[in-house]
Order: structure tokens, then C-alpha cells, then sequence
């Protein structure tokens, strides 16, 4: 064999042999590897184990030995994790960074590990309750084999479950053309999902199907997250909480109202029912200028920060990663309604109305992150400017991260693209070496047609080829971390070409993208790229939307862009016509069970409910054009006059 060494990025170590011969794993349906776990492996390495012996499984129906003693190895040893078969070759989990690892070929073994958490509890491969948590916890192992699966054996992972899993099947399978891997992902901070409740009866992912595959599309947060964080001031400071929830209602300590806005005592505002169920002067936001919520809030930055936890707050296992920088998440809560005392409002006086949310903002932030950096230094708070106007004197303590929320599902409308790529560059301009991260909103057309306008059916809204080409800017342009709400149902395409691009920068997504349709929908490829195709240029079309949306500047998020008329404008009956002609080709295509139900998911999940959708759009339209009923009544000159019917 012939040793390589190749330098791809600082990321990225490639070494390794050109093989004589191909490696086999399985051959005509036998074992001819087992999988090598210690006597005590981390539950990142038992989770690896469990997936690498499950996809092999379903791609030959063998099922390789697992073992931790390795005088039970026949065959090839598949090492996962550190174990005496790892150190015995100079590969131990201490030696890799944060989330780096390793897959290695040896002439008598394979080796796939990396860092992870000294974590050893059992992992119950049924139980998604007991895997690696995705928040703060390292479990490289895992990543390795997934490399391992992707890169050497050829596998996919498109959607929850076995079905989403593309593979070729075989009764032998063998590994050609390896060599060795050395790596980590690219955005460090965090590559993570929020998947949206689509509420499709009877199509609902299993937990534990979720949870699997965001592991599978290495999602995790590690730091420079920013969300909502103030509640746990409410549990102990505003009231108990309902009983109903023992543990947070033990969090109470004593009354103190002036820690929370002040201005809103009867005017129920609906905030936390959960906790405080008709309560009529719950304020909405804590007072953001009171000298205690600041010392309390870093007080839990700096606890997270050495490894304690704070109950009661949205993140109450947070905690600093050895080698990775730390910020504490905080943000207001989700509304408008901030505090009224006056020293909240004289902090405010001189500056103008415009500016005076950032303003608000950033001084609770910076405040924050200067209590806690008197206890701990390195304890850094996450800020996120969520609809915050950018504004060029504001100050940035040094120890910020800087989250942008940014809803590039409308990135078609030309005003949209603008005014978020201008508010991007000013304030990725300002963070300048503070971490920066992304919180992407991938939700439309569902959340209006679902949520906001009720209206439930839509013509879908697909943008594959625009995601390849926004986050690959994202990418060339450092940003650290991406966080994203979606609706996996409908876009789970996007999101796996956007984590593939978060994780690795020189990922070919335009080459991946083209052979996602052989791969997922086998023979019926062709009419169902077709579909996609036109559904995309469709959908990402300016052109087919109002003058007026066009050029309209709708804040961060940019819902509510998709009334029914504006949707179902895409959806016209000549389109329909066209795409289902597509998927109906697709159905005649399909030459195995697995390709039927292939498209038998997308036809539930999507097709159906778009023809559905346009029917009763037309039935709504229908409706609405009949003219409204009119009576006249006279008016009556004065009170106590009687309308004369004859008239």
C-alpha cells in the first residue's frame, strides 16, 4: 500500500492508503467484521456502535457482532471510541479538539473515534431519552462513523426513520478507495434545527426518529446560541408557579414586582399561562435596567460557566465547553411590552425613537456580560439582534456573540433580500472578532398557510438550489454557526444540503443535489426532479409575486408574505395540471416497495394536500364573489319613531 498525505483546510487532514485490495464487511450475507466498544464506552461511542451496526444491517441483513472483549473479535475490528485497541495504536479521546475525530485504516483494523464527553451511562438504542444530548456535550465518535458510512459505504440520510436512509443494498458489502480522515466541523458554534409541527394526521415522525436524525446531520450547539432566558426570574421572584409544575414552583423564593416591567398591573397580557394561568398583572418582560436582574442573570451566566445548573431557565444545562469560547443565551421575552419605570424610561430619553429598542437591548446585554466578566472573564453572554434595528454608535462589550435572525424563506422578494443582506453586513461588520451566528427561518409557505392565515392547503414552496447557493456565502464568509426553524415535512431537502454546507464548506452540494433524486427516488428520479424543478423556479420567482411584495420591507422573520391569493397565484390550475402529470409518471416509474413508499410519503405529505388545497381555494374564491346581501332601513328623526313598514 501506498501512503497519502493531503492538506484539504486547516479543518481538514485526509492520510491514508490507496487500497489493494477492497476491505470486507459482510460477505454473501456473513459477518466478516465485529464492532469493538471498551469495557466502558462513552455513550457517544454506544450510539455510534448501535448505528453503524444498524445501517449496515438494513443495507445487507447481516448483523456485525458487537463486543467489548476483544478476544471475541473474528474478523475485521470495527474500533469505535477510544478502547486498549485505540491506545495500542496511539489514538486516544483526549488528543482531538472540541467535536474533532478521526477515521483510520489500518492494515488489520479500522478505527473510527474522536472527542467525547466522559459520559458513561447505557445508551438504550430505543430510547432517545438516553443518547448524547445535541446541547454543550461532545460525542465525536459518533461523527466519525457517520463519515464512515457516508463516505466509504455510500449512505444517505434524507428523512426520519429507515425509509429516509439511501443506500444500495447488497448481500456483500466492501470498502474501496479508503483512507484516513482527521476533521471537524466547520461552524463550531453551533449547526442545529428546530423542527415546526406540520400537525399532518397520521405522518408524524417518532421522537426517536427525530432525535437519530439530527444526530445523523451532526447537529449541535456549543455556544453563541441567543433565545429568550429571563423566565426563571419569575419563578422565583413574581410568584409560585402553578402547582401543576412542583419543580418549577419550588424555585420561588420572595416577592420582588420591581424586577419586573412596571406599567402593566390589571392589563393582562396572557404571558406564561402555564405558570401563571389568569394571573391579571403578570408583567411581560423583567425590568431591564434593575441593578439585581442584571447581578442575577450574570450570576447565571457565570454559574453555567463553571459547570453548574440554573432551573428554571430556558437552558438549565448550559455550560462552557473546554476550548470553545462561552456566551450564556439572553433575550428579552417574545414581546413588545418592555418596562415603564422611570429608570427605564430616562435611560432612554436622549435617544431617538427609532433606535431606542436597540438601545434598550444592548444596554441589558452589555450590563450582563460586564457583572459577569468581574467573577469570570471568559464568561461571555449570546446576544441576538431579534428585529433590532441596526444602530452604528451602540457600544458591543467584548465578551457578546452576535445572533442575526434572519427569514431568508422570502429571499425571492427583492425588498426582503435587500434590507436583510444590508442589516447581515452591518452587523456582522460590527461584531468584528466576537463570534458570529445565524438563526435562519425556513418556514414558509406553511406557517402562513397553517398558522397565520389558517387557510391550511398550499402550493408547497421548495428552494434547494437557493439554499446551496445562500449558505454557501454564509460559509465563505466565516459565519460560525447556523440555527434554523423549519418544517421538515416540507423542506427537509433544504435542511440537509444547508447542515452538509454548515459542517463542511468544500461539501459538493450542487453534485449532491442532482444525485439526491436517484438516490431517494430511484427509477422515478427524472419526473420528480422535473417536479422539484418547477416548483422552485416557481416559488423563488419574483416575478410571480405583487409589485408590491416585491419591493416591500417586511422586518426579520417575513411572515404572513403568503395570503391565499398570493399562494395559490403560484398554484394555478396549468401547474397543478403539470406537476401532478410529474408525480403520476413518478407512481408508473417506481419499480420496488421502497420507491412506492418513497412516494407514497410525499404524495401524503405534500402532492395530496396541494391538490386539495387548490380546490377549496377556488370554493373559497367562489364564495367570496358573490356580492354581499344589502338592506336599507330609513333613519329615524328622533328617538321613539317607528320604521313604517309599508315603506
Amino acid at each position: 500500500m501506498k501512503l497519502i498525505l493531503i492538506l484539504l483546510s486547516p479543518l481538514i487532514w485526509v492520510t491514508g492508503f490507496c487500497a489493494e485490495s477492497p476491505l470486507e464487511l459482510v460477505k454473501d450475507g456473513v459477518p466478516s467484521a465485529t464492532i469493538v466498544l471498551s469495557e466502558k464506552p462513552t455513550a457517544g461511542a454506544q450510539l455510534a456502535a448501535y448505528e453503524l451496526q444498524h445501517v449496515i444491517r438494513l443495507m445487507t441483513g447481516a448483523e456485525l457482532p458487537m463486543v467489548r472483549n476483544e478476544s471475541q473479535i473474528r474478523g475485521i475490528p470495527l474500533y469505535v471510541g477510544e478502547s486498549p485497541g485505540t491506545v495500542r495504536r496511539n489514538l486516544k479521546c483526549s488528543d482531538f479538539g472540541p467535536e474533532e475525530y478521526t477515521v483510520r485504516f489500518f492494515p488489520d483494523a479500522i478505527v473510527m473515534m474522536g472527542s467525547d464527553d466522559p459520559e458513561y451511562g447505557k445508551v438504550n438504542y430505543n430510547n432517545p431519552q438516553t443518547y448524547p444530548r445535541l446541547e454543550q456535550n461532545l460525542h465525536a465518535s459518533l461523527y466519525a462513523v457517520y463519515d464512515f458510512l457516508e463516505q466509504f459505504c455510500d449512505v444517505r440520510f434524507y428523512l426520519p426513520g429507515d425509509l429516509g436512509i439511501a443506500f444500495t443494498p447488497g448481500k456483500t458489502l466492501a470498502i474501496r478507495n479508503y483512507r484516513d480522515i482527521r476533521r471537524k466541523p466547520f461552524m463550531s458554534a453551533m449547526r442545529n434545527v428546530n423542527f415546526c409541527d406540520p400537525d399532518i394526521p397520521g405522518f408524524r415522525d417518532k421522537p426517536r426518529d427525530l432525535a437519530l436524525l439530527k444526530h445523523r446531520w451532526r447537529m449541535a450547539t456549543n455556544y453563541g446560541m441567543a433565545n429568550h432566558n429571563t423566565m426563571s426570574l419569575f419563578y422565583r421572584y413574581w410568584g409560585p408557579a402553578n402547582p401543576k409544575h412542583k419543580a418549577l414552583a419550588n424555585l420561588f423564593i420572595e416577592k420582588r414586582p420591581e424586577y419586573f416591567a412596571q406599567g402593566y398591573d390589571g392589563k393582562y397580557s396572557g404571558f406564561m399561562p402555564w405558570a401563571y394561568p389568569g394571573d391579571p398583572d403578570i408583567p411581560s418582560q423583567v425590568c431591564s435596567t434593575n441593578p439585581d436582574v442584571i447581578r442575577i442573570l450574570a450570576g447565571q451566566a457565570v454559574n453555567a460557566y463553571r459547570g453548574g445548573e440554573n432551573p428554571g431557565s430556558t437552558y438549565p444545562h448550559y455550560r462552557r465547553i473546554s476550548g470553545m469560547p462561552f456566551t450564556y443565551p439572553m433575550l428579552f421575552e417574545d414581546n413588545n411590552f418592555y418596562c415603564k419605570c422611570k429608570r427605564c424610561e430616562a435611560s432612554l430619553a436622549d435617544k431617538p425613537q427609532a433606535e431606542r429598542k436597540a438601545w434598550r437591548y444592548f444596554n441589558f446585554v452589555n450590563a450582563i456580560a460586564g457583572e459577569a466578566a468581574k467573577s469570570e472573564p471568559g464568561a461571555g453572554i449570546g446576544a441576538g439582534v431579534y428585529s433590532i434595528p441596526y444602530v452604528e454608535r451602540i457600544p458591543l462589550h467584548k465578551n457578546l456573540s452576535i445572533q442575526m435572525m434572519l427569514g431568508i424563506h422570502a429571499w425571492y422578494l427583492p425588498g426582503v433580500q435587500k434590507h436583510h443582506q444590508e442589516f447581515y453586513q452591518a452587523w456582522k461588520k460590527k461584531a468584528g472578532n466576537r463570534p458570529v451566528t445565524l438563526w435562519t427561518y425556513m418556514l414558509a409557505p406553511c406557517w402562513d398557510a397553517r398558522r397565520f392565515y389558517k387557510y391550511n392547503q398550499f402550493f408547497p414552496g421548495f428552494y434547494p438550489e437557493a439554499t446551496v447557493r445562500i449558505f454557501r456565502r454564509f460559509t465563505e464568509e466565516g459565519v460560525n454557526g447556523w440555527f434554523c426553524e423549519t418544517f421538515l415535512e416540507f423542506n427537509f431537502l433544504e435542511i440537509f444540503l444547508a447542515s452538509k454546507l454548515c459542517d463542511n464548506p468544500q461539501f459538493n452540494a450542487e453534485k449532491e443535489l442532482e444525485e439526491f433524486f436517484s438516490r431517494y427516488f430511484g427509477n422515478a428520479a427524472k419526473p420528480m426532479r422535473q417536479y422539484y424543478k418547477e416548483v422552485e423556479d416557481t416559488f423563488w420567482n419574483p416575478e410571480n409575486y405583487p409589485a408590491e411584495l416585491r419591493n416591500r420591507q417586511m422586518g426579520m422573520l417575513v411572515l404572513g408574505a403568503h395570503t391565499d391569493r398570493v399562494n395559490w397565484a403560484l398554484g394555478t390550475p396549468e401547474r397543478l395540471a403539470k406537476l401532478d402529470a410529474l408525480f403520476r409518471e413518478a407512481g408508473k416509474l417506481a419499480a420496488n416497495d421502497v420507491e412506492r413508499a418513497r412516494l407514497n410519503l410525499f404524495e401524503n405529505r405534500i402532492h395530496r394536500q396541494m391538490m386539495e388545497g387548490r380546490k377549496k381555494f377556488e370554493q373559497r374564491e367562489s364564495v367570496r364573489s358573490v356580492p354581499v346581501p344589502k338592506l336599507v332601513v330609513p333613519m329615524l328623526s328622533k328617538a321613539g319613531d317607528k320604521i313604517d313598514s309599508s315603506r
